[in-house]
């Protein structure tokens, strides 16, 4: 490709050479970020395949598998590549290709045009009479498809199901009694352990049976659950069922979260929102935030519809009425998020 230095060309042609199918032209889309961007991307496969055809080869991350098995029905082929393998060759590619069959397209703002897709155009939302787009149109505008092209829920396999409900059993999971708690987190900072400690100890005050989800981010697993908490791994595979097993969760604005709120599970939820610096720098992102609230929010996800249970909460401000408001889902807290 003209314009571009070898060093960059070399990995294009090896993109080709990866990740082509040798049988028949294909759409290549590649994956590399987080869960709840990916969970989009296949989610708009169907309606993909409905304005531009097939067949559709999708490039992910190892860790990921499972969000492409819940679209098995909709995506023809599957390259699973280790994470961060995947993140490093993908960085490479920024600039390269074109919206055509046969052509690596990285489905995700951050490696399109300046890389800043995301958070200023959420900003806009805030913003009177300025428009601005969520995250799903992001990746509608990407994907080249119509403002209304629908994200297809998630399947999930009966199997699954009936392992998870065993997991959540096994882990001493209370049916509609348990509250299990994701406190890490990777783009947005995680809120202290502190917070979640009152937290949980405010919910078991109530009565209920409170789980730390150890799984983790990227940095790793969690080694041990929040104090007075018990245990539970909960993946991307098993999240849905067991969640709705204990009956409720309560998360900060992740992936994981999002792919649950997006399945319509059927469970109690809460979200916080970390209030922390304006202009911060967080989860490898190259500018800083200006507006914690507009990155946070899941009113400007567009993954789904509804109305949120969403808490600002600043870690210095905690205060003992905050943490029973957000036990309690306090409809009328002034802390609660209603845009």
């Amino acid at each position: 490709m003209v314009g571009l230095p070898e060093f960059h060309q070399n990995y294009r042609t090896a993109a080709l050479n990866y990740w082509r199918d040798p049988d028949r032209r294909s759409w290549i889309i590649v994956n590399p970020t987080s869960i709840g961007d990916t969970w989009c991307v296949c989610a708009l496969a169907e309606a993909f395949k409905a304005a531009h055809g097939g067949p559709l080869t999708f490039v992910m991350r190892q860790g990921q598998r499972a969000l492409s098995d819940m679209y098995a029905d909709v995506i023809d082929r599957v390259i699973y590549w280790e994470d961060v393998r995947l993140i490093d060759f993908t960085k490479r590619l920024m600039g390269q290709g074109s919206f055509d069959l046969d052509e690596p397209i990285i489905a995700h703002p951050f490696w399109h045009g300046t890389g800043r897709g995301v958070q200023p155009l959420l900003e806009l939302l805030r913003y009177p009479r300025r428009g601005g787009l969520t995250l799903a149109d992001q990746f509608r505008l990407m994907l080249q498809l119509d403002w209304d092209a629908p994200l297809k829920p998630p399947t999930l396999p009966q199997v699954w199901r009936d392992e998870a409900l065993i997991d959540a059993k096994a882990a001493g999971v209370e049916p509609g009694n348990s509250v299990i708690l994701f406190p890490d987190n990777n783009t947005n900072p995680p809120l202290p352990d502190a917070v979640w400690t009152e937290l949980a100890a405010e919910l078991r005050r109530m009565g209920r049976k409170v789980f730390t989800n150890l799984a983790g981010n990227v940095a790793g697993r969690r080694a041990q659950p929040l104090a007075g908490t018990q245990p539970i791994s909960v993946s991307i595979r098993t999240a849905i069922p067991v969640v709705e097993y204990a009956g409720r969760f309560i998360s900060m604005s992740n992936g994981l979260q999002a792919v649950m709120m997006a399945a319509d599970i059927q469970a109690e939820h809460t979200i916080l929102i970390h209030d922390f610096p304006v202009n911060m720098k967080t989860g490898g992102l190259n500018y800083a935030i200006r507006d914690p609230i507009a990155c946070q929010t899941y009113h400007y996800v567009g993954f789904a519809e509804g109305d949120f249970f969403e808490y600002v909460v600043r870690p210095d401000a905690a205060t003992p009425d905050l943490i029973a408001d957000i036990a309690r889902n306090n409809p009328d807290s002034t802390a609660r998020l209603v845009l």
